[in-house]
């Protein structure tokens, strides 16, 4: 068996623990007319807990030569059967033969089919929308591409991508651009600028988040706001939870929603309540679906006045954090001496951030006399978890293979005798905006478990700092900011 079939088989194998949860299967294809034949540019097949006659169907979108997007809904069952068509190099997605081969310079059939997968178990995954709740959601993914790359269906256009963005936005009923028609009528991330080959992309969400903002410890009250996609993921739904007490004591359990407890609609909302006595100070909360456990959110008593006394130092010397708050913010396009001066005071920002929550910070990034090491060292107070970061303007390579060196560096930590009990925490820190991450870098830190703090990123940890936010608040965050995880081999 090939690689890619050991990689499908065992993103099947994985629905199998969870096979309630999917009645369906969308099936949406957006394809190039190219030499009389239709090729794929990208196919989205989303899992969904509704039968297929519920399913939404786009009414207003391309369907026509050249570009045409083509959908289908089929049982859930079908999955399987899909795959291996899609394997071979051509299925018929309603009624129009796909071609899912690389296409050569002369526009043949001749390309060999798909030759790459990559499968991602219980990730964690980005709505397409920015109004889409929740943000955030866990799910299997797997995609399905070109092993050689090689030339887009849309690049033997005329005119391009370019052109066929210009012709979506001006048509009847438009759409920004490929990006924006696989965002709307797709539910997709892809973005043409990064994603360097067609691709087919499968995600089967796991149908429940937690809303951390619903989600508090008042008073010994402890509150779980989540999100659940479907009536069959509601009912799966459980929290369990470890509550600690300053006199050493702890108490833990799990909690469901109350009958009627869910809010209607897409999705739905449920609120979870545990009474565990004023005296609980700390709650560790663990959002389950079945007997997978998708994410854990740390909480601390709000009821408490909690004074950060390096927020206090930090407001008294900065009024607000103005000067900090535009120093995150800083742009990567500038020039000459103000590019040479951005980018300490983006390290500085950064460091100064990490210290107002209450690390024991280390800069080292313009400083004389280090070279090759981390640009800022964070030390929790009790020393026992290290957040190695590195700090960027532009790409997170920028043309320089930053990650990797970060990488190689944070092992070297690792593998300190000393150090050898303790957590070490690779962190990327840019002041792009987190649209302008490439995809590319978020698939090598995913790989390598390494956070990314894109300036959206950076903006909130602030804020939540403002707000009391203690270090283990920012390691959670730090820890939810790791693009995904990939298991071994693969998967």
């Amino acid at each position: 068996m090939s690689t890619i079939d050991e990689t499908i088989g065992g993103f099947l194998a994985s629905l199998e623990t969870t096979p309630t949860l999917w009645r369906s299967i969308d099936i949406r294809a957006l394809a190039v007319c190219v030499g009389g034949q239709w090729y794929n540019q990208l196919t989205t097949i989303k899992l969904d807990p509704r039968e297929h006659e519920s399913v939404a169907q786009p009414a207003t979108v391309p369907n026509s030569e050249p570009l045409a997007l083509f959908q289908e809904v089929r049982g859930a069952d079908e999955l399987s059967t899909l795959l291996s068509e899609i394997r071979t190099g051509a299925h018929s997605i309603a009624g129009r033969e796909i071609v899912f081969r690389e296409l050569t310079e002369k526009h043949e059939l001749g390309g060999h089919p798909y030759g790459q997968a990559h499968a991602y178990l219980q990730s964690r995954l980005q709505a397409a929308s920015a109004v889409h709740r929740p943000r955030e959601f866990i799910g299997n993914t797997l995609q399905i591409q070109s092993s050689k790359g090689g030339p887009r269906p849309v690049d033997f256009l005329p005119g391009g991508e370019s052109a066929v963005s210009a012709n979506l936005r001006s048509a009847q009923h438009p759409f920004d651009g490929l990006d924006g028609l696989a965002r709307v009528a797709m539910g997709s991330g892809f973005d043409p600028r990064q994603q360097g080959s067609p691709y087919v992309e499968v995600v089967a969400p796991l149908g429940a988040a937690i809303d951390h903002e619903a989600t508090s410890l008042d008073r010994g009250t402890l509150k779980v706001g989540v999100w659940a996609e479907s009536v069959v993921a509601a009912e799966q739904c459980s929290v369990g939870y470890v509550a600690e007490f300053e006199d050493r004591r702890f108490t833990n359990g799990s909690i469901t929603a109350p009958a009627g407890g869910w809010t209607d609609g897409v999705p739905l909302h449920g609120l979870m309540v545990a009474e565990l006595g004023a005296a609980a100070r700390r709650v560790t909360t663990f959002l389950r679906v079945g007997p997978h456990t998708l994410e854990w959110k740390t909480v601390l008593d709000t009821s408490r006045d909690v004074v950060n006394p390096h927020v206090l130092i930090h407001e008294e010397l900065d009024r607000d954090l103005a000067d900090l708050r535009e120093s995150l913010q800083l742009s990567e396009h500038t020039s000459g001496s103000k590019q040479k001066h951005n980018a300490p005071r983006f390290e500085h920002a950064v460091a100064r951030l990490f210290s107002a929550a209450g690390f024991h910070v280390d800069l080292f990034g313009s400083s004389r006399g280090f070279q090759h090491v981390f640009d800022v060292l964070a030390r929790t107070p009790d020393g026992f978890t290290i957040l190695a970061v590195e700090c960027t303007l532009g790409s997170l390579s920028s043309g320089t293979g930053k990650p990797g060196r970060l990488i190689g560096r944070a092992d070297d930590l690792r593998n300190m005798p000393a150090l050898g009990s303790h957590t070490v925490l690779p962190i990327m820190a840019t002041a792009r905006r987190k649209t302008a991450v490439l995809k590319t870098e978020l698939d090598l830190a995913a790989r390598e478990g390494m956070v990314v703090l894109a300036r959206e990123h950076l903006l909130d940890l602030l804020d939540a700092i403002q707000r009391g936010a203690q270090v283990s608040d920012v390691l959670a965050f730090c820890e939810r900011a790791i693009p995904i995880v990939p298991r071994e081999n693969g998967l």
